[in-house]
């Protein structure tokens, strides 16, 4: 089947969008394979047992206004192992707003990369803890 000039032009577009698509995505990196999600049930047995540390990777400002009690401020784009302070063999945690947020994932790939092998993300972000009823604290925290 021939299809007319237009629709050969559309699909040489097509194909050509795919393809410059599939090789300028940044490969995926192992560190960033081994990335876990965690629930906001997993999320809280972790706050209530203290084994691991939660980073909410959201604003200073909304994390201001509402975050995971005992969760840590971070900025996805400005990490490195000293403003993590905690070794790179502990279980870390970020989340941000809700899970079409990407902070929370770049923060985890960035920690992943910096040598941290346990490292999880709780897509729900800080709406899906509160439509879940968990608690949450305001203020500056431990930033």
């Amino acid at each position: 089947m021939r299809l007319p000039t237009s629709k050969r032009g559309v699909v040489a577009f097509a194909v050509a969008a795919a393809g410059l698509f599939f090789l300028t995505r940044e490969p995926q990196t192992q560190a960033a394979a081994n990335i876990k999600t965690v629930t906001v049930a997993e999320v809280a047995k972790i706050v209530a047992d203290k084994s691991g540390t939660v980073f909410d990777a959201n604003s200073q400002k909304q994390y201001e206004s509402g975050h995971v009690p005992g969760a840590r401020h971070v900025s996805f784009d400005e990490m490195t192992r000293e403003n993590l302070a905690v070794g790179t063999d502990k279980k870390v945690v970020f989340y941000c707003w809700n899970d079409m947020c990407e902070a929370s994932h770049e923060a985890a790939k960035a920690a992943s990369k910096l040598g941290f092998s346990d490292v999880s993300v709780m897509r729900a972000g800080i709406q899906g803890w509160k439509k879940a009823g968990q608690p949450v604290e305001t203020g500056a925290g431990a930033s």
